[in-house]
């Protein structure tokens, strides 16, 4: 099976400044982008599980951001399933 997320998921950075700047900036964020992922799924018409192994590739327009801040935004895919 496959889900494409369209955009840009933000990174580990993007959420730090976010929870820096005001604590409910962030929560907003996380709420936004796991319905976003929700939905996503729920469009592709993705069963749901109780147990999953995911590969995840990612796709940028270039190379500025680290992958480990890429990675950061599995946390919207991995709680967007549960919604």
């Amino acid at each position: 099976m496959k889900l494409i997320i369209p955009g840009r998921l933000p990174g580990l950075n993007d959420m730090t400044d976010a929870a820096r700047r005001n604590r409910y900036e962030s929560a907003k964020m996380k709420k936004e982008y796991t319905e976003l992922t929700a939905w996503c799924a729920k469009s592709a018409r993705l069963p749901r599980f109780d147990r999953v192994d995911l590969v995840i590739t990612w796709y940028e327009p270039n190379q500025k951001r680290d992958k480990d801040n890429i990675m950061a935004g599995q946390k919207f895919i991995l709680d967007g399933r549960n919604h």
